[in-house]
């Protein structure tokens, strides 16, 4: 949808609150002005956890942004530790190429499991790419080598990577700063402030 249309359809839904009629079950930004305003109750929820967060402190706020730095590198390390140079011959090639095909088509199925989870698991015979190619990249996993796995290890230590940066790294970036109160307070603010919005438009 583009960004014109859903300005033209939260205008529209602003003038129909405005002359005391129910907005709720207008379109709004391909969803309902209704699951708009539930994601805004949750928004101002999560402006009551900041506030918490702040009145915690900031110097616990840092020493736990440092505490989860100090785990980031851990988990990196560890990761690190898992990556493998693939073998340089003719057989380390197919494994190479094995590995990431093995990856692939588990990303595949599992894309496609988030996109119809019904249809997809409609029948056993359905079911069944979804059981067992998880199952062959975990014995390939398990019964290579770590030069021969390297395909399928690459993708994955970087997935890992990347959930460790969401889990640890983004909140040890927001909490190991100088004053990281000050920064929950205008987050909060925010969060409240665009809660409250859709949530009122949806009453």
């Amino acid at each position: 949808m583009l960004i014109g249309d859903g300005d033209t359809e939260f205008m529209r839904a602003c003038r129909i609150w405005l002359d005391g009629r129910s907005a709720s079950g207008e379109p709004l930004w391909g969803e309902t002005v209704l699951w708009w305003a539930r994601a805004g109750k949750i928004l101002q929820f999560a402006a009551g956890l900041v506030v918490i967060l702040d009145l915690i402190g900031p110097e616990r706020l840092r020493r736990g942004g440092q505490r989860m730095t100090t785990r980031l590198r851990a988990v990196v390390a560890q990761l690190s530790a898992l990556r493998a140079e693939p073998e340089r011959t003719h057989n380390g090639a197919v494994h190479f190429a094995a590995g990431i095909f093995l990856f692939g088509i588990n990303l595949l199925l599992l894309n496609l499991l988030l996109m119809d989870w019904s249809k997809v698991t409609s029948t056993p015979v359905s079911i069944g790419p979804f059981v067992v190619a998880p199952i062959a990249l975990l014995i390939f996993l398990a019964r290579g080598r770590p030069e021969q796995t390297a395909g399928a290890r690459f993708p994955l230590i970087g997935i890992g990577w990347l959930l460790a940066q969401l889990v640890l790294g983004a909140p040890a970036a927001l909490l190991d700063k100088a004053n990281p109160g000050h920064i929950l307070r205008w987050l909060g603010l925010l969060l409240f402030v665009i809660g409250f919005g859709l949530d009122l438009l949806g009453s």
